[in-house]
């Protein structure tokens, strides 16, 4: 038996509330946190619709939190250009904005051709997503002023960390869309 140091009446209370807790996590049986998560996540899997419905309607607005860690990402990467952190603020509201607007107007010509031909849509879509990585090479390499191979392994880096940003965000917004729906 140990010996028992004597505690304040705040502190003695929070222990004995600790040990009925636990007393009563031991009463319910092995298995009971499991039987409740299962219940947790069935109860919340019955709200998936939903779930997906407010990530659909919700993504474009997590891109649009994410434009200052998409400028914080090239302030880093491209830090021999002396810009200042508005400067890449701006480029990425820029390429963000075209982006959107672009994918906009590609999806709709790409939904026209699609009625004549799906092989044609898709070399459509391909040749427009290389078109967008070609226009955000050329906007770096001209705010930015590095050489081609310069700019080449940078926007490769710059791609890299956002989308590993991208998934930390979109992980972090389903579990809590999935929390609490």
């Amino acid at each position: 038996r140990t010996a028992e140091l004597p505690l304040d009446p705040q502190t003695a209370s929070a222990v004995r509330q600790m040990q009925d807790a636990a007393a009563e996590v031991r009463a319910a049986g092995p298995g009971s946190t499991e039987k409740r998560f299962n219940e947790f996540f069935r109860e919340r899997m019955s709200h998936i619709d939903e779930i997906q419905r407010a990530v659909t309607e919700n993504y474009p607005k997590l891109l649009f939190a994410l434009l200052p860690v998409f400028a914080l990402i090239t302030r880093l990467v491209f830090r021999r250009a002396k810009l200042g952190y508005l400067s890449h603020l701006v480029l990425a509201l820029h390429l963000h904005t075209f982006f959107f607007l672009f994918t906009v107007a590609v999806k709709g010509w790409t939904g026209l051709i699609g009625f004549g031909s799906t092989t044609v849509a898709g070399v459509f879509d391909f040749g427009t997503a290389v078109y967008v990585v070609v226009y955000a090479f050329m906007a770096a390499r001209r705010v930015f002023g590095c050489s081609r191979w310069g700019t080449v392994w940078r926007a490769a880096l710059t791609g890299l960390l956002y989308v590993i940003s991208l998934g930390v965000g979109s992980a972090i917004f389903v579990i809590s869309l999935f929390l609490l729906a």
